[in-house]
């Protein structure tokens, strides 16, 4: 009887202990607001000089957050070198920022003929990725950013040709 009493008054503590977990999250969620305009962040890049968002100022960025051992990521990454070759000259900037650190992302700039910036790092990432609205740090994710500076659209998850050209008709 001591037993059952002690099993049930556990079950009623998890219960609650989850639908106040619950609560937290869901108002957490509802007050989390993405970026509407890119915030401003210094990232080293593969070869660990540091680079400033204000280095791109006035040009419409596509930002790709990925990593080496993401596949789907690397899917992606020839698409966009095609990207940055057909729209450098109408003033895009395709910019990598990887989750890991500089070498292998080195080693496989390389490997790929990367052209655009790749930048690397961990926490750093992984905060910039949430403020622009990668909130469960999800990968590949891209970012689509005007000339001015404001957010126009999110993708999370590996970007096909005709997505990767949608994103950027509407930018530029």
């Amino acid at each position: 009887m001591k037993s059952a009493l002690s099993l049930a008054a556990a079950a009623i503590a998890a219960a609650i202990i989850g639908a106040l977990s619950y609560q937290a999250i869901h108002e957490r969620n509802n007050e989390y607001k993405p970026a509407e305009r890119l915030p401003a962040f210094s990232l080293n890049d593969m070869h660990g000089t540091p680079r400033q968002s204000s280095e791109w100022q006035g040009k419409t960025l596509l930002i790709n957050f990925w990593a080496t051992w993401c596949p789907p990521c690397r899917k992606e990454i020839p698409l966009l070198i095609d990207a940055q070759n057909r729209y450098a000259d109408q003033g895009l900037q395709v910019i990598g920022i990887a989750l890991e650190q500089a070498e292998p992302v080195r080693k496989y700039a390389k490997e790929m003929g990367i052209n655009y910036p790749s930048l690397a790092g961990s926490a750093d990432v992984i905060d910039l990725g949430n403020r622009l609205g990668n909130q469960i740090g999800a990968l590949p994710f891209t970012v689509m950013i005007n000339a001015d500076g404001k957010v126009l659209d999110t993708h999370m998850g590996e970007l096909t040709l005709s997505e990767l050209e949608a994103l950027i008709a509407a930018a530029l």
